[in-house]
């Protein structure tokens, strides 16, 4: 008996000890969202990987989505977003969310890309049918450092039941909703891997009510809303990681993992835009893919800087009233990707980043109860993003959940419209996409949106004064 105690009491000991002295692994993530094709910033980024691998040669690197549209070297090249894709692998990326701009294209182009990919692309909430020769894993299980970690990836679906893109560049594919697609998979995943990691193109608050409904995951690695997230966020105990857009930051996300459970995790900011150094290797790539003459053309001047994205958008539906020949013009503001330009000379290259997607136009015969119709929808279904307009005014009264509530338009100089007078009025395929409208209404075009601006700043030559806002968001207090 007084063996047998003796016994148990060195087991006990020896189990103190091995205890106290057990093995605490870390686990290195570095994280990036939205890139957008910037490639003028990746070589930072490529000197940043390679200073990061020095220290930690087991860093993992991860995108959350949207690695294209932003940089016409990228997205117009002859196979769209090849020069990221390539990028990408050379800087060792592992793993990408899919975000919606990853079918700015169309789907075949976005299979080229998906192939030639050395990381995956996970999404657990797209079916694709097999017919289209490709699949995205839901989520996958990795290896790292000998800790295994699993990503379970989602993109973000609007109200049309597609994520925000051109809905010709995804038909044929299924879109689930995003939170009954994480429950079928959360629980098991967590049972699976030391780490469980939800990488999320749905937006920074969503993310917030994934944490709260799903505290399962220990980080969720977010993108899309394009939110600076500060280090070391925590929403019920999920860390919570996003880093701007268009290569400005990323995130170094640390794990410390014992016995096969998080202990402790921490998230960095770093600011890629600071760095000095850079990659050759990488630079190298960006001078061979950046190398077209002809993007260098200036189409027009400008006398005065462009502070806000609005003047953009205005100028645009200015262009795209007058090259349709139309009395009005609407641009849905999603689709202007440039928020402000503060040199004088606009090259071609700059039209490209300001329209990107380059929509077929489409002209249609409005009264004023449609036009209020087109500019509500456009705001709903333009993630609350208001529509700019030509040849218009108008007023929106927004509720306090966020939602359009009416409008009142008025002629450019404050005039009413009269209510049984049809007006031409021309916007693009994509704003037709989201609004009640049919084709059937309407005429397409022989003109691109891209190829209004063209033709409308070629024609103005320089311009000396931005055009007046003629929008105004009224927002319940």
């Amino acid at each position: 008996m007084l063996a047998l105690k003796r016994l148990t009491t060195l087991i006990v000991l020896l189990s103190v000890f091995v205890s106290a002295f057990a093995e605490t692994k870390t686990v290195t993530i570095l994280a990036i969202n939205d890139m957008h094709a910037n490639l003028g910033q990746m070589p930072k980024l490529g000197a940043i990987i390679d200073s990061l691998r020095a220290v930690y040669p087991d860093l993992f690197v991860v995108s959350a989505g949207d690695n294209r549209t932003g940089d016409p070297f990228n997205d117009a090249y002859k196979e769209p977003s090849r020069p990221m894709t390539e990028i990408m692998n050379t800087l060792g990326f592992r793993a990408s969310a899919v975000g919606n701009h990853e079918f700015d294209s169309d789907i075949p182009a976005f299979r080229t890309e998906f192939f030639r990919a050395k990381f995956d692309f996970l999404c657990a909430n797209i079916d694709v049918p097999d017919s289209m020769g490709f699949a995205f894993a839901p989520y996958k299980i990795y290896d790292i450092g000998g800790v295994s970690v699993g990503l379970l990836g989602v993109v973000q679906v609007g109200n049309r039941g597609i994520p925000d893109c051109h809905p010709d560049h995804v038909r044929g594919l299924t879109f689930r909703p995003v939170e009954p697609t994480i429950a079928l998979y959360a629980d098991s995943l967590r049972t699976k891997c030391a780490i469980a990691i939800l990488l999320s193109h749905i937006g920074y608050d969503d993310d917030v009510q994934m944490a709260r409904k799903f505290p399962m995951f220990d980080a969720i690695i977010g993108g899309h809303s394009h939110t600076l997230v500060d280090a070391n966020t925590l929403e019920n105990n999920v860390l919570i990681t996003q880093s701007a857009n268009k290569v400005r930051y990323c995130t170094l996300l640390k794990f410390e993992v014992e016995d096969g459970k998080v202990t402790r995790k921490t998230s960095e900011l770093i600011n890629i835009r600071a760095t000095k150094r850079k990659s050759q290797e990488v630079k190298k790539m960006v001078d061979f893919y950046c190398s077209n003459p002809a993007f260098d053309e200036v189409i027009c001047k400008f006398q005065t800087k462009i502070e806000d994205k609005a003047t953009f958008g205005t100028l645009i539906a200015d262009a795209q009233r007058f090259a349709t020949k139309s009395q009005i013009g609407i641009m849905n503001g999603g689709g202007v990707r440039l928020e402000s330009f503060k040199q004088s000379k606009f090259t071609l290259k700059d039209a490209m980043m300001l329209d990107p997607f380059d929509n077929s136009m489409w002209v249609f015969d409005l009264k004023p109860k449609q036009l209020k119709q087109v500019l509500l929808e456009c705001y709903e279904n333009d993630e609350h993003v208001q529509p700019y307009v030509s040849g218009l005014k108008y007023q929106m009264y927004i509720g306090k959940d966020g939602k359009a509530k009416k409008v009142k338009i008025y002629a450019e100089d404050g005039k009413k419209l009269k209510n049984s007078t049809k007006y031409r009025t021309a916007f693009s395929s994509y704003l037709l996409s989201i609004v009640n409208l049919k084709e059937s209404d309407g005429k397409p075009s022989d003109k691109s949106s891209r190829g209004c601006l063209i033709d409308y700043l070629r024609g103005e030559g320089t311009i000396s004064q931005t055009p007046p806002t003629r929008t105004e968001l009224i927002k319940s207090k």
